[in-house]
């Protein structure tokens, strides 16, 4: 329906214009997605003579040169044009956000953002593409408030962690529900950024309790572009290609620095001490490592006779970091009518590592499709397919060979990554060209060795969509049915060849490793929402049921020793020898939903919102089925007549809801009575006369975990006060939220007494944690002439505050993690170790601190540990004289920031546009744990340049204590780091080409632009990067720097 702002236009010119008037012409098109405005209206400003546009946008009217004409139209900001010479005047519009009620999705409906009563925050789908990644979860990045969304690592392909208001259980899942069109999903990364038309994120229980007993953790529901009936066809292209590189680089130690401070810290032995003194590295070599051989070159400087380790000085962070592409590819086209609306696209995506061996590409197809049969009833349909194909070089654990990274710094500086031409071992046998072996830690592998003889061959292809009606028999009724669907397919192979570069660095045989999954899930909606306007009151109900279903399987297969290594033969049923099988999955569930919102709303000032959910879910058999309320009001203080005429206010509202929300993400497992049998580990039983004759161990088995009847859903109760506001026409706006989240009945597993006959612990409803914190969200944007140009200027901010602890345990075990604990009145996964408190510098130091008498006979009764002069001085907590465990560990860090936070600001003048997009956390530790090796004794590892000033009986004044001895890498605040940053996550400047020449190639618009990713990072942590999920970094895969240059082209 049109709707004119102009209730009177004259459509005759006046004679009263002077005889120098111009008869003008010209075209209004929408800036959103460059078709023709109808309605317009075109008027001489300060007079009532002018037109309105036609349903092609072109209007005509007659004005002096020197005048202005005024369009205007509803949704669309004013623009004003100045008469000249030109007879002709194309106006492009931009929308007026002050104009236009923004519908804001919440889950089996929608409602106007300013009729909110719960923390829902939106982020359009063109915030997202802003910055080009390869996921939405890196989209969301530092864009809401309260949302903590962190990169695990910067492997290609791999997941982001996101939580929404903290942590909220220990042995549940912590991840948000997702809804993609109405399909509950596990995760998102099938999704292309590109085809995201909005995000919410319902962060309290007023708003996600219509999800229920999967919504504890925070929902976000994910909208996908679809077309409407007023888009005309149109196509658009999007593509970006640049270049990643590292953006850290450790500071290490050459190849002489190296062995020359290997030795300060060793006691190698007077042997080889001499040989390296007499003969220089390759005679240390011969002598104490690698001589005689046959994996290796001969060590000695005589070319062609062997290899000259002494004259090499390979950097392996050069070798194994690398420059790798990165590339987009989007099309999509879109037309619409009357009678159907249809959307399609298509998105290559392909991103190679910065390390090398590592790559990921996705290909996306995604259709939406919409057709109003009858005025009242509405067909519709969405799909959304995605195939990946991905190789990883990441495995952050301990283990020196976990990763490509890892087993780089394990290699010596003077091996080479290949042995030049000229190389010869011992038996004169040529090795030019061959995967060098590791020659000082003799049991790594050399990085190549992972990549260069291992074949991963595989892919994933999902397929997620859904088809749905909607009946409209009479005014305000609306009957909603849908059914979704969620495919995923996995097939994986990986051969790897037969080689040998050591003893440690070889497979004897080739091999062949399978694996296949899939996995179903099927959700059927039926909903009916009545809406009601009765004067100044305005009601709305919903009600509803869902039924769900979920079916996975997988399996895992293996053989070695393939007659033909081809590969047209790298397939199990070659394999002759050593057949594995890797274990199968089944597994599946059923859940049932009852649905229920009632809304209210009092003349736009009072606005009241009750949900419902029931959820049945058979995995708790006591208690299968969880309720879930939660209620929300708000006051529109902008609207009361005391304040409606205040021209500064445009919106004054403060909202407070309470709800329950439940989490059924457990290992079903807990509820299951399970048994283990072996021959050992306590459970072998002996048989025989025990009197010195021959006994035997028989297998024996015993109750793993009990059958937990009783076992229920983790309930978390939310409260959540929030103010919404804008001023001067929205021009400033914001909102800030306090709460409080309380996870109740949360799973944590007790001890059992022995008499119970249980080996291990039980799992039962007894903790609480809580949550609590403060989100502030302020946007301010504004525009003025400068030039022949408006200048616009956007700053869009956010900031959270969020506290994790764990309230109560009554009585529960410890949780032990890698360096952590969870324990009460501490945050989850808390790190847990000693405090460093200096070097002991003397031994009347150590025996000060020990109370050591000097009588070895009565020292010989302390519980302490040989320290000795340059160990590590821990604090003695408890001041018993004495280093244990359970007197003297405490919590030492935080894997929480205190506070997040993302700065987005946006520049525009006229075809200039210029984005920069700044993230950020604070107060946050992660445990150095690459720094035990790098500041060793170097004899595993390379060492760090801080060695430099190790102690040492030349160096007793040194910052660092001795790394040969154990004590000294006990876990302590010693490896701590603090892990805040501040980082500027994309820059983009971006050039829009004029519609003027344009529409001689009958474009609508292309804009150019040069885009940089993570440019700056100002951070204290001293590793590769301070973004490390898990929290203890072993030498993660770092995020990479990004140059890219885009275009943007739509006809």
């Amino acid at each position: 329906m049109k709707k004119y702002l102009l209730t009177l236009v004259m459509l005759a010119v006046g004679f009263s214009l002077s005889a120098q008037s111009l008869s003008l012409k010209g075209k209004v098109t929408s800036s959103e997605d460059g078709l023709p405005l109808s309605g317009v209206a075109v008027i001489l400003d300060g007079t009532s003579v002018g037109t309105l546009t036609d349903d092609a946008g072109n209007w005509n009217l007659d004005a002096s040169p020197g005048s202005t004409l005024l369009f205007t139209c509803l949704g669309y900001a004013d623009h004003k044009a100045v008469v000249g010479k030109s007879t002709v005047i194309d106006v492009v519009m931009e929308p007026d956000a002050t104009q236009l009620e923004e519908l804001v999705v919440i889950g089996y409906g929608t409602v106007r953002k300013s009729d909110l009563t719960g923390a829902v925050s939106s982020v359009k789908g063109e915030d997202l593409k802003r910055a080009p990644v390869a996921s939405v979860g890196q989209a969301l990045q530092g864009k809401v408030a309260g949302v903590t969304v962190t990169s695990n690592t910067g492997q290609p392909g791999s997941d982001v962690s996101i939580r929404i208001r903290g942590v909220g259980s220990v042995n549940a899942g912590v991840s948000p529900l997702y809804v993609v069109d109405g399909m509950i999903v596990n995760d998102i990364g099938f999704l292309s950024p590109n085809d995201i038309a909005a995000t919410e994120v319902l962060k309290d229980a007023s708003s996600a309790a219509i999800y229920g007993s999967r919504a504890a953790n925070g929902v976000i529901l994910i909208t996908t572009k679809s077309a409407s009936e007023k888009t005309r066809a149109r196509v658009t292209f999007d593509a970006y290609a640049g270049v990643q590189s590292r953006w850290r680089k450790l500071d290490l130690m050459g190849a002489q620095e190296h062995i020359e401070t290997m030795f300060k810290v060793n006691n190698l032995g007077q042997k080889e001490t001499e040989a390296y003194r007499t003969g220089g590295l390759n005679a240390w070599l011969t002598y104490a490592r690698i001589g005689g051989l046959a994996d290796y070159p001969v060590p000695t400087d005589v070319p062609g006779e062997g290899f000259n380790y002494a004259a090499q000085n390979t950097d392996w962070q050069d070798e194994v970091f690398r420059h790798a592409a990165i590339q987009n590819y989007y099309l999509s086209v879109e037309s619409g009518n009357s009678k159907i609306n249809q959307a399609f696209s298509a998105n290559w995506f392909s991103q190679d590592g910065t390390i090398v061996g590592s790559y990921y590409n996705r290909l996306n197809l995604h259709y939406n499709a919409s057709s109003e049969i009858k005025k009242w009833l509405k067909l519709g349909s969405t799909l959304n397919f995605s195939s990946t194909r991905s190789r990883w070089a990441l495995n952050n654990n301990s283990q020196p060979g976990a990763s490509v990274l890892s087993a780089a710094m394990a290699m010596a500086p003077w091996d080479p990554a290949y042995y030049p031409a000229g190389s010869k071992n011992h038996l004169g046998e040529d090795m030019s060209g061959k995967i060098a072996a590791a020659s000082n830690f003799m049991n790594v592998v050399n990085p190549y060795s992972m990549y260069v003889h291992s074949f991963p061959k595989g892919s994933d292809q999902r397929l997620v969509g859904s088809i749905y009606l909607d009946i409209k028999p009479f005014k305000g009724f609306t009957f909603h049915s849908d059914v979704n669907f969620d495919m995923t397919f996995g097939n994986s192979r990986t051969f790897t060849e037969a080689y040998h570069h050591s003893n440690a660095d070889k497979n004897d045989t080739n091999s062949i490793g399978q694996s296949q999954n899939r996995a179903f899930s099927f959700i059927f909606n039926n909903y009916a929402t009545y809406a009601r306007e009765i004067g100044k009151h305005d009601f709305s109900v919903m009600a509803g049921h869902a039924v769900e279903m979920s079916q996975s399987e997988g399996v895992g297969v293996g053989g070695r020793n393939l007659l033909n290594s081809d590969e047209r033969f790298w397939s199990l049923n070659y394999a002759t020898t050593d057949f594995t099988y890797g274990g199968s999955y089944y597994g599946q569930y059923r859940r049932m939903s009852f649905i229920g919102r009632a809304t209210y709303n009092y003349d736009d000032r009072y606005l009241l919102t009750f949900n419902w959910r029931s959820d049945g879910n058979r995995s708790f058999q006591n208690h299968p089925w969880g309720h879930f309320p939660s209620v929300a009001g708000a006051w529109k203080l902008s609207e009361e007549n005391w304040l409606k005429d205040a021209d500064e206010i445009s919106l004054l509202k403060v909202r407070f809801g309470w709800g329950l929300l439940g989490n059924d993400s457990v290992d079903s497992n807990l509820f299951t009575m399970t048994m283990e049998s072996s021959m050992y580990a306590n459970l072998g039983y002996p048989f025989g006369p025990g009197n010195g004759d021959t006994q035997e161990l028989y297998t024996g088995a015993a109750v793993n975990s009990v059958k937990n009847l009783n076992g229920r859903w983790e309930i978390s109760e939310h409260y959540n006060l929030g103010v919404d506001v804008g001023f001067l026409d929205d021009r400033l706006s914001g909102s800030l939220d306090l709460f409080i989240r309380d996870t109740k009945d949360m799973l944590l597993a007790r001890k059992w007494p022995n008499y119970a006959g249980v080996l291990y612990t039980a799992v039962d409803n007894i903790g609480t944690m809580r949550n609590s914190g403060v989100e502030l969200q302020l946007e301010w944007k504004d525009s003025f002439k400068l030039g022949n140009h408006d200048f616009f200027y956007g700053l869009n901010g956010n900031i959270s505050f969020v506290k994790n602890v764990l309230s109560d345990m009554n009585g529960a075990d410890r949780v032990w993690g890698d360096k952590t604990v969870t324990d009460q009145g501490y945050a989850v996964g808390s790190f847990w170790g000693y405090q460093a408190d200096g070097i002991f510098r003397s031994q009347d130091e150590i025996n000060d601190y020990f109370g050591l008498t000097g009588d070895p006979e009565a020292d010989a009764t302390r519980n302490i540990h040989a320290f000795e002069v340059g160990d590590v001085r821990y604090k003695d907590l408890n001041g018993d004289g004495e280093l244990t465990e359970d007197g003297d560990m405490c919590v030492i860090g935080n894997p929480f920031p205190k506070f997040t936070y993302g700065l987005n600001v946006s520049l525009a003048w006229g075809p200039v546009d210029l984005n920069m997009f700044f993230q950020g956390v604070q107060g946050n530790t992660v445990y150095n744990a690459l720094r035990e090796r790098i500041e060793g004794n170097g004899l595993q590892s390379h060492f760090s340049t801080a060695m430099r000033d190790v102690w040492s009986a030349e160096n007793p004044d040194g910052s660092l204590p001795n790394p040969n001895h154990t004590v000294n890498y006990w876990t302590s605040d010693r490896f701590l780091e603090d892990a805040s940053y501040l980082r500027l996550k994309n820059l983009q400047l971006g050039y829009t080409i004029p519609q003027k020449a344009l529409q001689k190639v009958k474009l609508q618009n292309f804009r150019v632009y040069l885009s940089a990713s993570n440019l700056f990072t100002i951070t204290k942590y001293s590793g590769y990067d301070p973004e490390v999920g898990s929290g203890v970094d072993y030498g993660n895969y770092p995020q990479s720097r990004t140059f890219m240059l885009g275009i943007n082209l739509s006809f």
